[in-house]
């Protein structure tokens, strides 16, 4: 059946709207997922599901199941040695661009909403900034990483009221990447309006998202579990302008969208078993099989590999060759400049947006 919508970027109206269902994911789920139908504004791209997810359920599913980095690898960080961890090409892009507009110095308060292990932090330290870090993460297995970058966790809960209420006029940079789309549409606008009054007077939000125009990029992969906001340029344009933001800079990185064959890649995957899921004892949960039995896996060969690496470190020669490897190993400087991530044009799978107070 064919209803009538408003646009909850543009207020435009939405009518006859087609129903759009979710793509297969590996991640474990909440149960409501398989019932939610995404529609589409024609007018600014803006999509959305029709129903709203419980501020607790989303909660509970963040803290608790959400299979994300920090749940993978975040108990085995033991230590974070600067200039010997990885660097991670996607925040070094980010604070390349974020610098063009905001001079980081030690009395500079910076906030990333959803941190994971703190990769973003890790390369301020990276290039040697030295500002006063707070994060808002509600996933445990990452407050390890956090702590020893000496983050402070200012919340282990996230929600939309939590954003809403944020100390007012305290940071002068704030980080959102890739966390945005994991909130119900209709609390985007409220989170703005936190956010923005979180910021110092002239200060800047950084802000990356899945650039998910579902019309212009249906096979694209963007309509995954657990995104609940699908934006395109135009649309994210409506909700920062409504909340007050001077839009300093806006456009997309990464990979070509047009380039990608999501479904192929999905039915392939759907031959392996990759999309079985079993249902929690209280019916709330769709907790991936394959994920269940990777994660396995991948924790008992940590633990050989941590338990080796001790016995290892005992060895005087140990440490240098292993920082010969990764010296090897590491990035070649044209190699990262040439990487996605420092590339903008049109129709790339990730919106960058930097916005001032």
């Amino acid at each position: 059946m064919k209803t009538s919508h408003i646009c909850l970027a543009c207020k435009n109206l939405i009518n006859n709207a087609e129903y759009k269902l979710f793509l297969p994911a590996t991640l474990d789920k909440l149960s409501e997922f398989d019932d939610l139908k995404v529609i589409s504004c024609s007018n600014c791209g803006f999509s959305f599901p029709t129903k709203i997810i419980s501020e607790k359920d989303l909660s509970d599913y963040y803290s608790n199941s959400y299979s994300g980095k920090a749940k993978k690898v975040g108990k085995s960080i033991r230590e974070i040695k600067i200039g010997k961890t990885p660097i991670d090409i996607r925040s070094l892009s980010q604070i390349e661009l974020i610098r063009k507009f905001l001079n980081l110095d030690s009395n500079s308060n910076v906030l990333e909403i959803g941190p994971g292990l703190g990769h973003f932090f890790r390369t301020l330290k990276f290039l040697g900034y030295s500002t006063n870090n707070y994060a808002i993460e509600p996933q445990i297995d990452a407050h390890n990483s956090l702590d020893l970058l000496n983050v402070k966790i200012e919340k282990d809960t996230l929600n939309s009221k939590i954003l809403s209420q944020l100390a007012e006029n305290k940071y002068d940079l704030i980080v959102m990447s890739h966390s945005l789309e994991h909130f119900n549409a209709a609390d985007i606008s409220t989170i703005l309006n936190g956010i923005y009054n979180a910021l110092s007077e002239g200060g800047y939000f950084l802000c990356e998202v899945p650039n998910a125009n579902l019309d212009k990029y249906p096979d694209a992969g963007d309509l995954v579990v657990p995104h609940l906001a699908f934006f395109s340029i135009e649309s994210i344009k409506h909700f920062f302008k409504e909340v007050g933001f001077k839009m300093k800079f806006i456009n997309t990185c990464g990979n070509n969208q047009l380039d990608k064959i999501t479904r192929e890649y999905l039915n392939d995957n759907a031959k392996k078993g990759y999309y079985n899921f079993e249902t929690s004892d209280d019916g709330k949960m769709k907790i991936n099989i394959y994920t269940r039995k990777y994660f396995e896996i991948k924790n008992k060969r940590r633990n050989r590999r941590l338990f080796l690496i001790k016995i290892l470190e005992k060895i005087p020669l140990f440490d240098s060759f292993r920082n010969l490897v990764r010296k090897l190993k590491s990035h070649d400087i044209y190699d990262i400049l040439n990487d996605s991530n420092f590339i903008y044009s049109e129709d790339r799978e990730f919106i960058r947006v930097i916005a001032k107070k």
